[in-house]
């Protein structure tokens, strides 16, 4: 967990039961309860680095883009790519739409994400 950048250790990295989990949260619902079925269950997606193995690692990496640019609408030095200087809003509706800068974007923090998980 330490090793997680700080803007990273709020935004998600598992799926699980259809909920988006943060580094936080997993950590918060193991600390609390670590026989819980639940606290298990992130524990050993933890254990075996299963982070989008569900399918929905594209999901992840866009919700963490949009959540990164909601809390921290001025940190975009995660990226340098060429395109014209755009504001959080026009960042976070190219992400949500999928145009082929936004999924550009999505792919770069997909790739993000997985280095970010080898270091967990």
């Amino acid at each position: 967990m330490n090793s997680l950048p700080a803007v990273d250790r709020d935004l998600p990295i598992i799926e699980y039961r259809g909920k988006l989990w943060t580094p936080n949260e997993i950590l918060r619902q193991i600390e609390s309860n670590p026989e819980d079925p639940v606290s298990k269950a992130l524990q050993s997606m933890l254990e075996k680095r299963m982070f989008g193995a569900s399918g929905n690692a594209w999901k992840i990496a866009k919700t963490r883009l949009i959540e990164l640019i909601q809390k921290h609408p001025t940190v975009w030095y995660l990226y340098s790519i060429e395109k014209p200087i755009l504001t959080a809003e026009e960042r976070k509706k190219e992400i949500m739409e999928e145009t082929p800068f936004g999924r550009k974007l999505i792919e770069l923090e997909l790739r993000r994400l997985q280095r970010q998980v080898m270091k967990f």
